[in-house]
C-alpha cells in the first residue's frame, strides 16, 4: 500500500471508507500491533457531538464522555465570542511627537502582536451559529488551536483506538520539540508546536522513542474562503505559509534521517481546521542540502539524473467543529498509525533500503489518494508537487 493518507471523493466512497477504516484497517493494525482494536462506542460519541452541547458549563462538559476534547472544542469554537464592552466617552488625546521615536510595530512587517488588528477573520458555518455571531468570531490564538488538535489526537488514539498494553503507546505530544539541523554548512534550530509520538515503558517511566510520527504546526491563515456553492469555509493559505511547513519538515528530516527515512508527516492547524501533509525528499536531496554555494546547488538541480526535489501531498482542510470533518480527520489519524505500524512490522531496513524509492514512495500518478467529500473551498485542491530543495536553504 502506498505511504499516503486516504479519504473519499463521494458520499458513497465515504461510507465505504468509513467501513474500511473501522473494520479492515483496524484489523490490519491489530495484526501489526498485537491486538489493537476500535472502540466503536467512543467513535460514535466523537461523531455525535452537537453544537448545542458546547454551550454547557465547563463542569458539565468535563463530566461528559470525552469531556477534555469537548472543553478544547468549545474554547476554540467560541474563543473570541464575548460580550462587547461599553465604550465610555473620553477626551481626545494627541500623541507626543518624539523626533527619535520609532514605532516597533511598524518596524516588524507582519508582526503577530496581539495589539495589531488581524485580517484573518473566521466565520463559523451556518449550521453552528447565526450571521451576527459569525461576524463576532475571530481567528483564535495558535495555542488554543494546538490544544484542540492535541486533544483530538488524544480522543482518537486513547479512546477510539484500543492500543494493546505491550509496553509501548502512541500518544499526542503536547510539548514542542526543538532540534538542530545543518543546511549548507549553517546550523539551523527548529521547533514544532506539538506532535504525534511513540513512547515505550521503562522502569522509571515512559521514554520517547519516536517524536516525529507527525509534526503539528499551527499558523494563522491570511483569511477565510467560503465556497459559494456549498457554504463551507476553509482557511486561505499563502505560499509563504506552505514554505514554512516545508522548511519545518525538511529540518526535522535532516536532523532525524535514520528515524524518518524518506517520509515526513505534518498536521497543519489553522483555527479549528486541520490538514494532513506528506513530504518525501528525493534520493539526492541530502546532497543538495550539503551544497554550500548557489553554483553547486544549481548544478545539482540542473542534473536530470539527480532527484533533488521534495514531493509534497496534502489533504483538504477538515473542520473539527463538524461531524464530517472529525470523521475524516479521525480516519487520517488511524491511517498514520497503521502506516507507522506497517513500517515497524517490516524487516528492519538498512540505510540502503531506507533510500529506496520502491519502498518509500508511491506512484506519482495516483491522484485519488488525497481526495475527500468535505466540500471545502476550491482553493484547497489536492496536488502532488515537486519542490526544489533550494527554496529552504537559500
Amino acid at each position: 500500500m502506498a505511504p499516503y493518507i486516504y479519504s473519499a471523493r463521494s458520499s458513497s466512497d465515504l461510507e465505504k471508507l468509513s467501513s474500511i477504516h473501522k473494520v479492515r484497517i483496524i484489523s490490519d493494525l491489530a495484526e501489526q500491533q498485537r491486538g489493537s482494536s476500535a472502540n466503536l462506542g467512543e467513535v460514535q460519541n466523537l461523531l455525535d457531538i452537537k453544537p448545542s452541547a458546547l454551550l454547557q458549563t465547563e463542569r458539565e462538559l468535563l463530566q461528559s464522555p470525552g469531556g477534555f476534547f469537548l472543553v478544547a472544542l468549545a474554547q476554540a469554537s467560541y474563543a473570541d465570542v464575548a460580550t462587547a464592552t461599553r465604550i465610555q466617552p473620553s477626551r481626545e488625546r494627541t500623541a507626543v511627537d518624539w523626533p527619535d521615536y520609532s514605532n516597533s510595530l511598524d518596524a516588524i512587517v507582519g508582526s503577530s502582536s496581539p495589539t495589531r488588528p488581524s485580517s484573518s477573520d473566521y466565520e463559523i458555518e451556518s449550521e453552528y451559529i447565526g450571521e451576527d455571531e459569525n461576524e463576532a468570531h475571530r481567528t483564535i490564538r495558535e495555542v488554543i488551536a494546538v490544544n484542540l488538535v492535541v486533544n483530538f489526537l488524544r480522543y482518537v488514539l486513547q479512546c477510539c483506538l484500543k492500543q494493546d498494553d505491550n509496553g509501548e503507546e502512541i500518544r499526542a505530544r503536547a510539548n514542542g520539540m526543538r532540534d538542530q539541523a545543518t543546511v549548507a554548512g549553517v546550523n539551523n534550530t527548529f521547533e514544532d508546536d506539538a506532535g504525534m509520538s511513540k513512547y515505550i515503558r521503562q522502569a522509571i517511566g515512559w521514554a520517547l522513542v519516536h517524536p516525529y510520527m507527525a509534526l503539528i504546526e499551527a499558523k494563522r491563515a491570511q483569511g477565510i474562503h467560503i465556497d459559494s456553492r456549498t457554504g463551507r469555509s476553509s482557511p486561505v493559505v499563502s505560499n509563504d505559509m506552505t514554505a514554512q511547513y516545508l522548511g519545518e519538515a525538511v529540518l526535522a528530516w535532516r536532523a532525524n534521517r535514520n528515524l524518518l527515512g524518506r517520509n515526513v508527516f505534518l498536521i497543519a492547524v489553522s483555527n479549528t481546521f486541520v490538514q494532513f501533509i506528506h513530504f518525501s525528499p528525493g534520493r539526492d536531496y541530502d546532497e543538495y542540502l550539503n551544497a554550500r554555494t548557489k553554483a553547486v546547488q544549481k548544478r545539482l538541480v540542473d542534473n536530470k539524473k539527480k532527484d533533488t526535489f521534495v514531493r509534497m501531498r496534502r489533504t483538504k482542510w477538515f473542520d473539527l467543529r463538524l461531524s464530517e470533518g472529525r470523521r475524516i480527520a479521525m480516519c487520517h489519524v488511524l491511517m498514520l498509525v497503521w502506516w507507522h505500524a506497517s513500517q515497524d512490522a517490516a524487516v528492519v531496513l538498512s540505510e540502503t533500503d531506507i533510500g529506496s524509492d520502491e519502498n518509500m514512495q508511491s506512484d506519482d500518478n495516483d491522484e485519488d489518494e488525497y481526495c475527500d467529500d468535505s466540500g471545502h473551498g476550491d482553493n484547497d485542491i489536492d496536488f502532488d508537487q515537486g519542490y526544489v530543495g533550494g527554496s529552504s536553504s537559500e
